[in-house]
């Protein structure tokens, strides 16, 4: 293996080590924010209202994996859209960058 080789690999090594660090998710257009105060499945509590989670609804943690609601933590600050009969189809748990810019554009309004 030449020195380019090395190199190429130890640069593509290193994008990938380094890409969670500076990853960022978009977020479907019909999203609310909230705060989860409870989730025990088939139901969540957002701010203080009970909402059915949708059959093949997906919880996302802060990197953005797929959770299953019984692992999922039952607080926190959250993004959140629903099917088309009124349940929760997706949750995505908030970064902290994402809760400040989501804080940002409420003080802007």
């Amino acid at each position: 293996m030449g020195f380019g080789s090395r190199m190429l690999a130890a640069l593509l090594g290193l994008f990938l080590a380094t890409t969670s660090a500076f990853a960022f998710r978009i977020l479907p257009d019909n999203v609310r924010y909230g705060e989860m105060k409870n989730l025990e499945p088939p139901y969540v509590t957002i701010d203080d209202k009970v909402y059915r989670i949708a059959p093949g609804s997906k919880i996302r943690d802060q990197n953005n994996r797929i959770l299953v609601p019984v692992s999922a933590p039952t607080k926190g600050r959250i993004a959140y859209n629903f099917d088309y009969l009124g349940q929760v189809l997706g949750v995505w748990f908030l970064t902290p960058r994402e809760i400040a810019e989501v804080d940002a554009r409420a003080k802007e309004r």
